[in-house]
């Protein structure tokens, strides 16, 4: 074997006892092809032996390092679940949206799937919505307009029923109830 005292960090010794300069990508490196690299000299970040200008989809920096994104995400910034940035599909090829970094099967309640498979908040009293121009069903007290949700108001003598979101009468002499309750009668 070659004498190691003038090998370099950045040299590999190959089968003959020989030192190599490794490839260029490579700090150090085992063989002298961009993919035998140990470590990476800056900017490039180590992807399982490859030294690459950036991390892949599906994986992300730490360290100079490439690692793995949680299953669920398609682009993160750490490998827990809650790190998502971007969303990939499940193994069924169901999309999933991303919502507060975390990729979800469905939307939570007021929210709707939009263009990039993210979710986005309806319109303000919307419980759910197709978009944020179309709710589907208002918050109670409200109903659905061209506009969004516009509150109900009812007349005096009346109440609001949230069930057909519409106004109904008091009973016969009631000035004010609260559902099927009396609460101030007419003299």
């Amino acid at each position: 074997m070659g004498d190691l005292s003038g090998h370099r960090g950045d040299e590999y010794i190959d089968n003959a006892g020989e030192c190599h300069t490794c490839h260029v990508f490579c700090d150090r490196c085992y063989g002298p092809s961009d993919v035998e690299c140990i470590t990476c000299s800056t900017p490039r970040f180590y992807d399982s032996g490859y030294c690459a200008t950036n991390c892949p989809t599906g994986k992300f920096d730490m360290n100079g390092q490439c690692y793995s994104c949680h299953h669920t995400c398609k682009e993160c910034t750490g490998s827990e679940p809650n790190n998502c940035t971007s969303c990939d599909q499940d193994k069924f090829r169901n999309d999933r949206y991303l919502f507060n970094s975390v990729c979800r099967e469905d939307c939570p309640t007021s929210h709707y799937p939009a263009a990039g498979n993210i979710c986005l908040p309806c319109s303000s009293n919307c419980e759910v919505c197709t978009s944020d121009t179309h709710c589907v069903k208002c918050s109670s007290g409200y109903y659905p307009n061209p506009e969004g949700c516009q509150q109900l108001k009812c007349e005096e003598g009346e109440i609001a029923d949230p069930d057909y979101e519409d106004c109904i009468q008091c009973g016969e002499g009631c000035e004010k109830c609260i559902l099927g309750e009396l609460l101030h009668r007419i003299t």
